[in-house]
């Protein structure tokens, strides 16, 4: 993913480059590093390169064997064809939803003309602006940077270079209104229309009650939202994706999203499972897996396709991230993130605390989780990458819901709570049932009626409910 050649020094040599735990890690099959950081076994790749990142003293890691993961003192390799050697390189930093890689010792050659800035933030900003053209940024011992415009460097003696990578993907789920959503960044979707919210909340609601002309919103900022007809993505620095998929499931702690008359692509493995429950928990124990599709009574298969796709007769479900319902409120988790716009300076030693305050304040979108006892509240909901950090964004309530049926005034009225009705029929608030009944009933454009949690009453030009803690919609 990276946009330097195969001559550059970022590269250790050997196979392909791993980026985790803040570094570079250059590949090497059939080999194994010499020397023993520490005595600890890792079960994954992941956790044994983040810890690695994380020890000044580590210089690799090498799998030894399935969910053997061993940290290494030495960049010395010696040949085992059991083995995979993983050889720490260059640091690796994410800004502004791009990748970039520091190698000290080096300035690039050529540089794009009057693009001279005195800090590393601002010429990053303007490298991105200009990721046709920039390639990089070199820093002098005198603390300058420049726009570079090749990938050909040279020694300097105190300089540095920071390379431009690729963009920095992130993607992670929630439900919200009993459905699941799924969030990409820097992306947006396609259809934008003139339609933007000021809360994440609005713009899940009118996605729920425009029965189906809305597939999501794009996060423009902390509190715009604009509404979006389609469901491709282009990536778009700083901007996130947000698409509803569908009504949310639960199993082995994970959420999954359901889509009748669709399948998803690609076998995870050769198995035929019998259940939905069985395949699920194989999915969930599979890297490679993103859902499962049912493909007849009794035939379940896991799955690698990522996007649903038309079938008749089939049902795909899309498996989300882990998630818990903590007090009623469902909390998504993220890994390797953290949420910046702190709402104050308290800090919380548990993550029970810390979810019950985030619940009470309607500013907090979610918990940064700092170390095993210091938690942490933020009001943006958009996660940035921290290789050593972990975060809670928290969702929608859950609801469970009632339905009866009552007749007034010659209707018959659906009764659904808790929850309410979209869009106001006028601006009148009513004291009674039947007050608000026999307006909406006079009023063309009303189609029911919502006891607030107030008690009054509001009658609506809207037909679809959306839950909401102690309203009732008629």
């Amino acid at each position: 993913s990276s946009r330097i050649n195969a001559e550059c020094p970022l590269q250790p040599g050997g196979g392909a480059i791993v980026q985790e735990g803040g570094y570079n890690y250059g590949s090497h099959s059939n080999m194994k590093l010499v020397g023993y950081y520490s005595t600890r076994v890792y079960k994954t790749q992941g956790a044994a390169l983040k810890a690695c990142g994380a020890a000044a003293g580590c210089k690799g890691v090498t799998k030894e064997g399935d969910a053997k993961f061993r940290l290494n003192s030495g960049t010395t390799r010696k040949p085992n064809t059991a083995s995979t050697a993983y050889i720490k390189s260059s640091e690796l930093v994410i800004t502004n939803d791009y990748y970039w890689t520091k190698v000290s010792g080096y300035n690039f050659k050529k540089h794009i003309a009057k693009s001279t800035y005195k800090s590393l933030g601002a010429a990053k900003t303007a490298c991105t602006s200009k990721s046709s053209q920039c390639v990089g940024i070199s820093q002098s011992k005198a603390g300058k940077f420049y726009l570079a415009s090749n990938t050909d460097m040279k020694n300097v003696a105190g300089g540095s270079v920071h390379v431009l990578g690729s963009t920095y993907e992130k993607e992670w789920f929630f439900v919200y209104a009993d459905n699941m959503w799924r969030a990409k960044s820097p992306y947006t979707l396609s259809g934008a229309s003139k339609v933007v919210k000021t809360t994440q909340k609005a713009a899940s609601d009118a996605v729920m009650e425009s029965k189906g002309k809305y597939k999501g919103y794009t996060r423009l900022t902390n509190e715009k939202y604009q509404l979006n007809t389609g469901s491709d993505k282009t990536v778009s620095v700083g901007k996130v994706a947000i698409e509803r998929l569908g009504p949310y499931r639960s199993h082995g702690d994970y959420m999954w999203s359901t889509h009748k008359n669709y399948e998803l692509a690609g076998y995870a493995d050769t198995t035929k499972y019998k259940t939905l429950a069985a395949a699920m928990s194989a999915c969930i124990s599979s890297s490679a897996c993103k859902g499962v599709t049912q493909e007849g009574s009794g035939n379940f298969r896991i799955n690698k396709g990522y996007t649903p796709q038309s079938s008749s007769g089939k049902t795909a479900y899309l498996k989300g991230s882990p998630f818990t319902l903590t007090d009623g409120v469902f909390w998504s988790e993220v890994e390797d993130a953290t949420l910046t716009g702190s709402l104050n300076k308290k800090k919380y030693t548990s993550l029970t605390s810390a979810k019950a305050a985030c619940k009470a304040s309607t500013k907090c979108k979610g918990i940064t989780q700092h170390s095993s006892k210091l938690f942490q509240l933020y009001t943006a909901d958009k996660p940035s990458y921290s290789s050593s950090r972990k975060v809670y964004l928290k969702g929608g309530v859950s609801v469970s819901t009632y339905t009866y049926d009552l007749t007034y005034g010659g209707y018959s009225w659906g009764v659904q709570g808790p929850a309410a009705l979209q869009g106001r029929a006028d601006k009148k608030q009513y004291k009674t049932t039947e007050s608000a009944m026999k307006a909406c009933i006079s009023n063309s454009k009303c189609n029911g009626v919502t006891k607030l949690p107030s008690n009054a009453y509001v009658i609506n030009t809207g037909s679809s409910t959306v839950p909401t803690n102690g309203a009732v919609a008629y």
